[in-house]
């Protein structure tokens, strides 16, 4: 799994990084996927920043935004992700 972040600078500079790139073990299953992204985004200090996530439209990666957001409460906390906020690859 690879996450990247985008930002644009306060002089309009556009800006990326690789945050992560971590072998999956076991089943690539929504609630996996929500784990890690969770954890790195905590890693970085960036949930409270995080403006929108970009994604395949693999099910797995549905399941995982629901699950952030609070849409499907099986993580079991609070959301940190608004459900407007997941854009699919229209790929």
């Amino acid at each position: 799994m690879v996450l990247t972040g985008h930002w644009i600078t306060s002089d309009f500079q556009l800006r990326q990084v690789v945050m992560e790139f971590e072998q999956l073990h076991g089943s690539h299953t929504g609630v996996l996927i929500a784990e890690t992204f969770e954890r790195v985004l905590t890693e970085w200090g960036l949930v409270p920043h995080l403006f929108g996530v970009t994604t395949d439209n693999a099910e797995n990666n549905a399941k995982a935004m629901r699950l952030l957001t609070g849409e499907d409460p099986g993580l079991g906390r609070d959301p940190i992700l608004k459900e407007d906020r997941h854009f699919r690859l229209l790929a």
